[in-house]
């Protein structure tokens, strides 16, 4: 069978010529470049891949750390070697300050033992203010040695009469030979307005002294301006036993037109108080200049040891203040008629603060019956206190020189 080709060829051209015209629109340049690209691309795919090399960030790693150490190591030896050049700087400075303060007198060791940094940290109330003065011509001084005969012994109120201060006025003219002229001025040498203490204005009264041994003789008249109150009947029992004790008057008569003469009696105060042991502490007046030394009885201070540690307290009252540092240790030895007292505070040294401790230790001795002191606070000196040797108890508190 004869197939026909010519048709079949006839038809497929004919197909093709149907078929939708195809146009590249690229040059024949570019066309070559596509076709190097392609076997370029083939012929990377056919060559052997290496193998990744994962060793090296491994061992990069590592590298780092041990350089991280190396430096790490550096920097600590170079801390250690300053601190302890800084350890030998401050031990050879320490050695030097001990070295020097030891070359010094003991009074004048107070300005390198670091007694005003002390001082500032310890400040918290007025109490302790005047342990930074130490500029010994500006010392105050509250008790006093001048012969008894010389001696007018007053006593006062503070404002709210909770508290006695005793004042010793000292005639500087020579012997006091009648008492009874000075009580009658005693507000005249004592400016209580000044200093905001009261008396129950006992100038008014007719104190006589001589009506018979060791007794006191006090006449009440009908305009005497103070009204007998309990307050006031205590009030004026003290008084006149902290002023006439001291010159052995032990009875009291009243006589007068009053109430105080009867509620007196009532009250079986017909004698003055025996002076009992005390703790002194000091008051700060309304002046704000003067302070004065102030005997505080508390019932539960049986020794002069537990005395000395009641001085270390301020009490309620804003104005009375303690006479010791806070920080105080101390150690009491007692005699037969003497004292040993051993003080240790960062506060002590030749200033007002230690000076005014130092008197009123010796007060507080005395109310205690002892007749010397030995005190050992650290100090050869202070002020002008010999402390090398025992300290006799003063004869006068708070003195007031009169003419």
């Amino acid at each position: 069978m004869k197939t026909n080709h010519s048709n079949n060829k006839q038809t497929v051209e004919d197909l093709l010529k149907r078929l939708p015209k195809i146009q590249d629109k690229r040059s024949k340049q570019e066309i070559l470049r596509n076709i190097e690209k392609e076997f370029q691309t083939i012929d990377d795919d056919t060559r052997p891949r290496k193998r990744k090399k994962l060793w090296i960030p491994v061992v990069a790693t590592f590298c780092s750390i041990i350089v991280l150490l190396v430096v790490a190591r550096s920097l600590d030896f170079d801390l250690i070697q300053r601190n302890n050049s800084s350890m030998d700087i401050a031990i050879n400075e320490s050695a030097t300050e001990r070295e020097y303060s030891s070359e010094l007198p003991e009074n004048d060791v107070i300005e390198n033992n670091s007694v005003a940094n002390s001082a500032d940290r310890l400040l918290t109330d007025d109490s302790l203010f005047p342990f930074k003065n130490i500029n010994e011509d500006t010392f105050s001084y509250s008790v006093e040695y001048i012969q008894k005969d010389n001696t007018i012994y007053t006593a006062w109120l503070v404002e709210d009469l909770s508290y006695i201060i005793p004042i010793s006025l000292i005639d500087s003219e020579g012997l006091v030979t009648n008492l009874d002229d000075y009580y009658m001025k005693l507000d005249q040498f004592v400016q209580p307005e000044t200093y905001g203490l009261r008396n129950l204005q006992l100038e008014k009264l007719d104190i006589q002294l001589d009506s018979a041994p060791n007794e006191l003789e006090v006449i009440f008249n009908d305009t005497y301006p103070v009204t007998a109150s309990s307050n006031h009947l205590q009030s004026f029992r003290k008084l006149i036993s902290y002023m006439f004790r001291p010159y052995g008057y032990e009875k009291l008569k009243v006589s007068g037109n009053h109430p105080f003469v009867e509620k007196l009696s009532e009250h079986n105060m017909l004698s003055l108080m025996e002076l009992q042991p005390v703790a002194y502490k000091k008051f700060q007046s309304s002046d704000k200049e003067t302070t004065w030394l102030i005997p505080i009885e508390k019932g539960h201070i049986s020794s002069f040891e537990e005395a000395l540690t009641e001085m270390t307290l301020n009490e309620s009252a804003n104005e009375v203040l303690a006479t010791v540092p806070n920080d105080a240790q101390i150690e009491v030895e007692t005699k037969e008629d003497s004292v040993r007292a051993m003080i240790r505070s960062e506060l002590l040294g030749n200033n007002q603060g230690t000076v005014t401790m130092i008197e009123a230790i010796l007060m507080t001795a005395k109310s205690y019956g002892y007749d010397k002191v030995d005190l050992d606070i650290g100090y050869n000196r202070v002020g002008k206190y010999d402390l090398t040797k025992e300290l006799t108890v003063p004869i006068q508190v708070n003195p007031i020189p009169i003419q």
